[in-house]
């Protein structure tokens, strides 16, 4: 699946992830143990989240382990690497606009990280 970077999965869902600390000492993914995950609650930020001036991105998806991790591996039922997320998606064509959208969460992640 291709994410379209809009934020949605990143705090809405609930996830396994790696932990930050560990990230940096991970060279494949077999070297990932049970003390390396975590799981990322609904409505909480994931700590790989970051935004820029394109939207949100995740600052473990360059990783090549990253691709055989649950959150990389999560989708719909998009079953085509190159299929867009279908969330992220709709969030493009609706009326108010993936801006208002990622808006919404924007907000919701300075205020996380002013705290």
């Amino acid at each position: 699946m291709k994410c379209l970077r809009c934020g949605h999965c990143c705090y809405y869902f609930t996830v396994i992830i790696v932990k930050r600390e560990s990230v940096d000492k991970i060279k494949s993914f077999d070297d990932i143990t049970e003390d390396d995950i975590k799981n990322k609650e609904q409505y909480e930020f994931c700590e790989h989240l970051s935004f820029d001036k394109k939207g949100f991105f995740c600052n473990v998806h360059h990783y090549d382990w990253f691709k055989e991790t649950p959150c990389f591996q999560f989708s719909q039922i998009e079953d085509d690497e190159n299929q867009v997320c279908r969330i992220g998606d709709w969030y493009k064509h609706d009326p108010n606009g993936i801006f208002y959208h990622q808006t919404n969460i924007m907000e919701k992640w300075r205020k996380k990280n002013e705290a």
